[in-house]
């Protein structure tokens, strides 16, 4: 009895506890059919959230699943949300730009560029700031250069400046030294001024008494030149038949042709050593004694028909060479031979003066006066440098020209010069005036090497 009423006492426990499990189990139901219509709506809510995030499409992408495994651990979500933040802190420095924001960013950096995309344009300024870089040291290079030559400029100028100073520094004691001298110099020379100016004042002097003297004995000497111009009329109508005329055409003639060797074309003269006859003297030829008479309008003598040379000299003859003879006239005997240097009978004497151009280079020269001497001389005749009384022949040459004043600044040899040839001009002009009115047969230098027989 006793174990039939604990067996139904635990069959009722039993059944308590399975109408007990049952309702937990009812009600259980209840409870997850509530929670899981909760989570399907839950579920389907975040699927549409997901689908805003990736679409079942593109999760199974294969570009999408290669970020999905480069994100892990991390969600993918997470992983772009903090690769965005990197590319935006490395491309504008700012984690809170979005990719939006970014590709407006790197089109902004695109646009005026030859790039299309961001890394070409990077890559493209690498190259120029390589570039600028390199020109950079180069830059720097040359600057370093540049610097290592000014500080040695700086230490060739600072050296050039001690020279400089040390010279300034030696010709300050030699300027000083010399300032000394030349103090001492002016007050020399202001001493001698002074006494230069005495001493003018007194050549002054001296000269304007010494004027007044020469005023003096130069109004005697022109009473006495009247004197001495009438005592030489008197004298040349004493002399007239002894002094020679340019109309006197017998005067001239020394000596004629008394033979002729045509072979040797020589001639032969009646003058010998006992005329004075010496070697190199050479005559003129002419037909005879009238054809030596000057043209009147000009006053200049005929050449001859000939010219010959002594070239051997007998007692009392003599031989020539022809040195001229033009064709159609030939020399023969008994034409007549004159040389205005030579006579047999007397010494002529003559007064050389003037320029002459006896080397035929069409310049006449002073110099030149001296080959005329030599000639005269060596022929015989006397050279004087005076009008004498007993002069019978005044050579001029051509008359010295007269240079333009120098001014008074010119140097001291130049005015020297000067007046000079103003004094040499004027005695060429007073010779050639008392000799004309003294009747004094005057002869340039044209008229002399006619009458001697000189080409």
């Amino acid at each position: 009895m006793a174990a039939r009423t604990n067996m139904g006492v635990g069959l009722g426990i039993t059944v308590g506890l399975l109408g007990t499990a049952t309702l937990a189990l009812f009600v259980l139901t209840f409870v997850f059919l509530a929670g899981k219509q909760n989570a399907e709506k839950e579920r389907d809510s975040l699927r549409e959230q997901f689908k805003e995030i990736v679409t079942d499409n593109e999760r199974n992408g294969d570009d999408l699943r290669k970020l999905i495994a480069e994100a892990k651990p991390k969600s993918l979500a997470a992983y772009l949300v903090e690769q965005t933040k990197a590319v935006g802190q490395k491309t504008t420095g700012s984690e809170r730009d979005t990719p939006k924001t970014l590709a407006a960013s790197i089109q902004q950096a695109l646009e005026g560029s030859s790039s299309s995309n961001l890394l070409a344009l990077i890559a493209a300024k690498d190259g120029e700031i390589a570039q600028l870089k390199k020109e950079k040291d180069l830059a720097e290079a040359a600057r370093t250069r540049a610097l290592t030559d000014q500080q040695n400029e700086v230490e060739l100028t600072r050296k050039q400046k001690a020279d400089f100073d040390a010279a300034v520094a030696a010709m300050s004691g030699d300027i000083t030294k010399y300032k000394d001298g030349v103090d001492a110099l002016r007050a020399q020379l202001n001493k001698a001024m002074a006494d230069m100016t005495g001493t003018v004042a007194k050549i002054k002097a001296d000269a304007e008494d010494r004027e007044a003297e020469l005023n003096t004995r130069l109004t005697r000497a022109g009473d006495e030149l009247l004197q001495a111009q009438s005592k030489i009329s008197e004298l040349k109508r004493k002399l007239e038949g002894q002094l020679f005329k340019p109309g006197d055409e017998a005067s001239l003639v020394d000596g004629e042709i008394i033979g002729i060797d045509p072979v040797d074309n020589n001639v032969f003269i009646n003058r010998g050593r006992n005329s004075r006859i010496v070697l190199g003297l050479t005559f003129e030829v002419y037909t005879n004694a009238s054809a030596i008479r000057p043209d009147p309008s000009t006053g200049e003598y005929p050449r001859g028909k000939a010219s010959v040379e002594v070239i051997r000299i007998d007692q009392a003859s003599a031989v020539c060479r022809v040195v001229r003879n033009p064709r159609g006239n030939p020399v023969v005997k008994g034409d007549v031979i004159a040389n205005v240097v030579y006579d047999p009978n007397k010494q002529y004497k003559f007064m050389i003066y003037g320029n002459f151009d006896t080397n035929r280079d069409g310049v006449a020269t002073i110099d030149e006066a001296a080959d005329v001497r030599a000639m005269i001389e060596g022929w015989g005749g006397a050279v004087t440098d005076s009008l004498a009384g007993d002069l019978d022949f005044l050579v001029l040459g051509a008359r010295p020209v007269t240079p333009p004043q120098p001014p008074a600044t010119a140097p001291a040899e130049s005015i020297r010069e000067y007046l000079r040839l103003v004094r040499v001009v004027k005695e060429y002009d007073d010779l050639q005036r008392q000799a004309t009115a003294t009747s004094l047969p005057i002869l340039n230098q044209n008229r002399l090497f006619t009458l001697v027989g000189r080409n």
